[in-house]
């Protein structure tokens, strides 16, 4: 019974979170970002202020269906117990946390669209994709900090990073709905850059 009341409680979350997110886009769309205000969206959405502010910490993170990243629990599982392929092993760290920041149902299309459009909203998205980055940062620094002196731990890290981010914004450049699946898009893009530098050491 209690997961049961777990799972709808979730879902009921995540109901809220889309009916605001899509309302938050949707007026964006037809009044421009700085006429839709929060009590509009809210209202609109069948929410109170509150409660939009319990879901979204601003206007813009509605407007992108976005939300600070975090580890998921199995990603970090896989990083630490997966083979010796760190370097995969830190793009599909990254990709979950950059994932961890959208929910389902958030179409990656109509976000791109968004920030066409209102340029100013790059500034938050970039905001929370480096914050992804600093969360990957110490998990990836303790797993390189018995390695030898050169290059320095804290260079490989920042490296590997830089790589990692680049797998990520390639893959998603290639199609941006990702309608091969995330996994799939992700992976032929690792292979893609390991192909370049197997091919132009």
């Amino acid at each position: 019974m209690h997961n049961a009341e777990g799972s709808l409680r979730e879902r009921n979350r995540l109901e809220t979170w889309t009916a605001i997110h899509d309302t938050a886009a949707r007026l964006s769309f037809e009044k421009g970002l700085a006429e839709a205000t929060v009590e509009e969206i809210a209202a609109a959405a069948g929410v109170s202020r509150r409660t939009f502010f319990n879901y979204f910490p601003t206007k813009e993170d509605a407007v992108l269906g976005v939300r600070a990243p975090a580890v998921p629990a199995e990603a970090l599982r896989d990083f630490r117990g997966g083979d010796d392929d760190l370097f995969g092993r830190t793009v599909s760290l990254l990709a979950a946390v950059v994932m961890s920041m959208t929910r389902g149902g958030s179409p990656r299309g109509r976000r791109l669209e968004l920030i066409r459009r209102y340029p100013e909203l790059r500034t938050r998205f970039h905001q929370y994709a480096s914050a992804a980055e600093k969360l990957v940062e110490p998990i990836l620094a303790e797993r390189l900090a018995g390695a030898a002196a050169r290059p320095a731990p804290e260079d490989s890290v920042a490296a590997m990073l830089a790589l990692a981010g680049a797998v990520i914004r390639f893959a998603y450049a290639r199609d941006p709905e990702m309608s091969a699946g995330t996994d799939v898009a992700i992976e032929n893009a690792l292979e893609i850059f390991r192909d370049v530098i197997r091919k132009n050491p």
